[in-house]
């Protein structure tokens, strides 16, 4: 086998190929497998730095970069939520840099400690056509604890989805009790939490579920482009965008080849891919393939509110509502 091995080497040297000094960029991604593999083959087309992509959920991401803290293997890493980048922001795990690009961003979009958005989602409403007829659309978030929608809904598990914590975490802040009152009714009401985003979305496609609460829109903007029958609804009171931070790890094996996958990613050719997901482009100058804010009313968040309190926010909804409710029905 080494011999093999050398053999190979031989070949690659011969054809002029230096593989030690190969350049690469390891890319982690809570984002949309389709989006990180179409971005890292257009930025290896255009610049010839190889991206390895580990994609997964927001969870499993986190885990990896505290696990390998000591010795950072992520060059690039994009999260679901804005308050996750802020969390590892303040941990020490973001590199400084802010890409050029940047100054074409929408401005609360951008983080002077080294975070930008790639995109975003708006976390809203997904209704099945068939269960649900326009005049059933409710008009509030808070019309979902009436009878018409009991053991009809599911939402995303915020201990396994980045956009469902913030999601979590913005509502209790801009609703309070109020929100946690809303939860408790869901439950109570028959509302499963089966698990991330896919998960809670796949009862609503086959009909078995009316709605969705909470889901990360994009996904659903592209099942109704492949001809799925669902509603994306936005309610009365505005909902929760979730902003998907990209960033250089701090002491990332390969910081240079790194800042130019996060320059590619804020590009005018990098964001037209964002669109192509149907996420909202972190651009201005880009033209979104489906609504942004502006044309749905979107929650403000206290960034420093859900900085602090989105774990423990989290931590209450799987105690509270989850283990005590849900699971003792």
């Amino acid at each position: 086998m080494k011999a093999i091995c050398y053999a190979i080497g031989l070949f690659f040297a011969a054809l002029g190929f230096d593989i030690a000094g190969a350049q690469s960029v390891t890319l982690y991604t809570a984002g949309p497998a389709n989006l990180a593999t179409g971005m890292a083959g257009a930025f290896t087309g255009k610049t010839g730095i190889k991206v390895d992509v580990y994609q997964a959920t927001s969870g499993d991401v986190l885990a990896r970069l505290e696990a390998e803290r000591n010795k950072p293997r992520a060059d690039v890493v994009v999260l679901a939520s804005w308050g996750e980048g802020l969390a590892v922001r303040d941990r020490g795990l973001v590199d400084s840099y802010s890409s050029p690009e940047t100054k074409k961003l929408r401005r609360e979009w951008v983080d002077n400690g080294g975070l930008a958005a790639q995109g975003g989602a708006a976390l809203a409403m997904i209704l099945n056509n068939d269960q649900v007829k326009k005049e059933q659309q409710p008009q509030s978030w808070f019309d979902l604890a009436s009878p018409f929608w009991k053991d009809a809904l599911t939402m995303p598990d915020p201990t396994l989805s980045g956009s469902a914590a913030e999601f979590i975490a913005i509502f209790a802040q801009v609703h309070g009790q109020k929100a946690w009152k809303l939860f408790e009714d869901l439950a109570r009401n028959g509302m499963l939490v089966p698990g991330p985003n896919n998960a809670a979305l796949n009862p609503v496609l086959s009909g078995a579920k009316k709605g969705t609460i909470s889901g990360v829109d994009y996904i659903s903007y592209g099942q109704i482009a492949k001809g799925e029958r669902l509603t994306i609804h936005y309610p009365k009171e505005g909902t929760v965008v979730a902003l998907r931070p990209v960033f250089v790890q701090k002491d990332a094996p390969h910081r240079e080849e790194g800042r130019k996958l996060v320059d590619f990613m804020l590009s005018e050719e990098g964001q037209g891919l964002v669109t192509k997901s149907f996420l909202i482009p972190a651009r201005l100058d880009i033209r979104a393939q489906r609504p942004t804010p502006g044309e749905f009313t979107m929650l403000a968040p206290d960034w420093d509110y859900v900085k602090k309190n989105q774990t423990q926010l989290v931590q209450r909804f799987r105690k509270e509502i989850v283990e005590q409710i849900i699971q003792r029905r």
